[in-house]
């Protein structure tokens, strides 16, 4: 027993006087497991923010992409009743959201998007595509030239092409507020 006293080790080779110096380095690795379960919990909240946005962004996308697709099918329609002298680009007869450049059709004016609404009084609603709108704005005719170099019609002759001008705008929205706008130039040849 007096060799236990002096702090001997006992029968089983215990040392009789701890100082705690595994229950210090236990708690040390411990405390910093435990800080890298805290980081690795706070980036996996943020992926999922971010998995979340990416999500909510591509949804608002096909939106708008579905509405320009919309506008896109209608145009071929607008450049052949405006060929054959049925109509002329009369924005006020068409109806909200359609729109042309100054000189290029009858009471239009050019599409201003800083103060476009995206109502029913200013775009046109997709069809089935909720929250999705889209404009048409006419920006007149223009004669695209190109140069021919085939051997069969003569080196450097020179053809020319008169196309209609269209510039469609479209909008989606999804519900938790996103939006996403495209734009496309749609271009017509003029008599066909």
């Amino acid at each position: 027993m007096e060799a236990e006293a002096n702090g001997m080790q006992g029968s089983l080779g215990v040392p009789c006087h701890q100082r705690g110096a595994v229950l210090l380095v236990g708690m040390v690795f411990l405390l910093l497991m435990s800080f890298a379960g805290l980081q690795l919990s706070k980036r996996s909240v943020l992926d999922q923010y971010m998995a979340t946005n990416l999500a909510v962004r591509t949804i608002a996308f096909e939106n708008a992409e579905t509405a320009l697709a919309q506008a896109e099918s209608q145009v071929p329609a607008l450049s052949a009743a405006f060929d054959s002298g049925e109509t002329e680009y009369d924005c006020i007869a068409l109806g909200a959201g359609y729109f042309a450049v100054a000189g290029t059709g009858t009471q239009c004016s050019a599409i201003d998007l800083s103060s476009l609404n995206w109502n029913g009084s200013d775009s046109i609603a997709h069809s089935s595509a909720t929250d999705s709108r889209y404009v048409i704005e006419y920006l007149g005719f223009d004669e695209i030239r190109a140069i021919d170099d085939d051997v069969e019609i003569g080196s450097g002759v020179k053809m020319s092409t008169t196309v209609h001008v269209y510039r469609l705008v479209s909008r989606g929205v999804q519900a938790s507020g996103s939006e996403v706008i495209l734009q496309s130039l749609v271009m017509v040849t003029k008599g066909s």
